[in-house]
């Protein structure tokens, strides 16, 4: 069986988890009255999103059926028409540059690795990115807890 497919432009890739992961979720995230959210890394290439809405080189995007029309979840790339702020926009994300996928919520969903053939990470993602990144950046090496008021965030699904 060939595992390869052509892109867009005719060149040819294997098709790795991550998309059919990303379908997945989503679909779980629907079947269960969830609104699934993708956290995009803006700076890939390929990617086409409004700017203002980029922070820290990072959007979170909603995928919703009654946030979005014409949604494609394809091997390749995530299209869809959305409005922002009230002006329709065509988003273009690779499916690449998709870090995470999740139930806004519930948090729970899956973040991946970087790479080709991106796989779901096997690390405790139930604090936020930023309190991750905080605590790493700790004079001790790791433990600095913040109090958490927010709702809860992403979860590994297993």
């Amino acid at each position: 069986m060939n595992n390869w497919v052509k892109d867009n432009y005719g060149i040819e890739y294997p098709v790795g988890t991550k998309p059919y992961i990303i379908r997945a979720i989503y679909e779980w995230s629907i079947d269960n009255e969830q609104t699934p959210q993708i956290l995009v890394n803006a700076d890939c290439q390929g990617v086409i999103v409004p700017i203002q809405y980029i922070r820290n080189s990072r959007i979170i995007l909603d995928l919703h059926p009654r946030s979005v029309d014409q949604l494609v979840l394809g091997n390749f790339e995530i299209a869809f028409s959305a409005r922002f702020a009230g002006q329709s926009f065509q988003v273009v994300i690779p499916v690449a540059s998709v870090m995470a996928i999740y139930g806004r919520e519930n948090g729970q969903g899956v973040i991946f690795q970087e790479g080709p053939d991106s796989q779901p990470v096997t690390e405790d993602v139930s604090r936020p990115a930023q309190d991750r990144a905080d605590r790493k950046g700790a004079p001790d090496g790791g433990v600095k807890e913040k109090p958490s008021t927010a709702a809860p965030h992403l979860k590994l699904v297993k």
